[in-house]
């Protein structure tokens, strides 16, 4: 919720008048886009799609929502598709036994448009679970609130530990294939060489690795996201830049204001990265970065990181 939060408003901290005066739809909107929001919400009720200034809202965050991206097309257009999966894994992890609200879980997760479903092909990288022993796992930090994608000392053996990463094929697939119609839509609408097309996510997994399972940790894999751009003319195709700290919280915002041609709040903490993505100068090249949560801070420059947390984690030290 708090990256959430961030990529909506721009700020780190709570929401005051101006801010929610300057959220993320209002102010795409008041550059005369028609403004669309599908998906997963996760926001303060500021910022819930049809009071930020959305138009449209969709609820479906999985095999509805690509459809009802397409039907939206207002031109100008903003469109946030805010998929859900593989977030789906938090339930492939209870095994197949049905959820708290009697859902299914495993197998008709796996259903849909352009999934392999039950793939159980050799991951190389689940070799990196070996170090999780042979007991169960704890919960990171101690007197955290569990839940079915954290980590659990319960219900959550060594067994499923492994099959974790196989449970994750099927559903990125089936987001790809989503996201997938989302692009294809474009060109076949010849939409795809005047839109600015962003792919992010607000937060990583831990998959496993050093003993956990979920998120909420600054290690690269639970901090570290995607962040895409592409604008096809505009931004350079096929670029990796690794030599630039971008927040994609906090710069998610100025970017669509500029790239919107909408005036971007003097008070925001980010800035647009609109030069360094088409090839040009960063004339504010950051020395470090900063990201928080309910568990601690971190601070990250291009070499080094500093994380301190709020309580110890309750395993090992040697082991995390």
């Amino acid at each position: 919720m708090p990256s959430r939060i961030s990529m909506a408003s721009g700020m780190r901290a709570r929401i005051p008048a101006k801010v929610d005066a300057n959220s993320l739809g209002k102010l795409i909107k008041s550059g005369g886009y028609e403004t669309f929001y599908g998906g997963k919400v996760h926001l303060s009720p500021k910022l819930m799609p049809l009071k930020a200034g959305f138009d449209e809202y969709c609820k479906d965050q999985r095999d509805q929502l690509p459809a009802a991206c397409i039907e939206f097309r207002d031109q100008p257009f903003f469109a946030v598709a805010s998929f859900i999966n593989p977030h789906d894994i938090c339930f492939a992890s209870n095994a197949r036994q049905p959820d708290r609200r009697g859902k299914p879980l495993v197998d008709a997760l796996y259903a849909g448009p352009g999934v392999a479903g039950g793939s159980t092909a050799a991951i190389p990288s689940q070799q990196r679970h070996s170090r999780a022993g042979t007991g169960r796992h704890q919960s990171h930090h101690e007197g955290q609130r569990r839940h079915s994608c954290q980590t659990d000392s319960q219900g959550f053996q060594l067994p499923r530990l492994a099959q974790r990463p196989m449970d994750l094929l099927p559903l990125t697939e089936r987001v790809d294939a989503q996201i997938g119609r989302l692009l294809d839509a474009l060109k076949s609408n010849g939409l795809e060489k005047n839109t600015l097309v962003v792919f992010t996510s607000d937060h990583g997994d831990m998959d496993g690795s050093h003993r956990l399972a979920s998120k909420n940790v600054f290690y690269e894999n639970s901090a570290g996201v995607p962040f895409i751009m592409r604008y096809k003319g505009v931004i350079p195709a096929g670029v990796v830049d690794d030599k630039h700290l971008i927040s994609n919280g906090l710069d998610v915002l100025p970017k669509l204001c500029d790239y919107a041609g909408v005036p971007i709040p003097e008070y925001l903490l980010g800035r647009t990265i609109r030069p360094l993505a088409e090839g040009g100068i960063d004339n504010a090249r950051r020395p470090y970065i900063v990201a928080e949560n309910t568990t601690g801070r971190m601070l990250r420059s291009d070499r080094y990181k500093y994380c301190v947390y709020v309580s110890a984690p309750s395993a090992n030290p040697s082991s995390i």
